[in-house]
């Protein structure tokens, strides 16, 4: 009986490490899908506030006058940044 069981024991010893294994790849590929699409999401929100803040500055701009010029500077540091967000 001791040799049995020593071997029964080894048996499923290694069926639960295979099955732990199995089990964590497949919730960290879970994890890894919600984490890409939630970083997706955020990188299209956030590219959408700035092009919204990007309007907001361009329609005063054509009627700011002397202001022009510092506005247009803005508007094309601001447009730097996105382009370093977005590749």
């Amino acid at each position: 009986m001791a040799l049995v069981g020593g071997a029964v024991l080894r048996h499923y010893h290694r069926k639960v490490e295979d099955l732990v294994f199995t089990n964590l790849s497949r919730l960290a590929s879970q994890w890894e899908g919600i984490a890409n699409a939630s970083l997706l999401a955020l990188e299209k929100e956030s590219s959408r506030r700035l092009d919204g803040l990007v309007a907001t500055i361009e329609k005063p701009m054509a009627s700011a006058g002397r202001q022009a010029p510092q506005i247009r500077e803005d508007t094309e540091f601001l447009m730097g940044l996105r382009g370093r967000l977005l590749p």
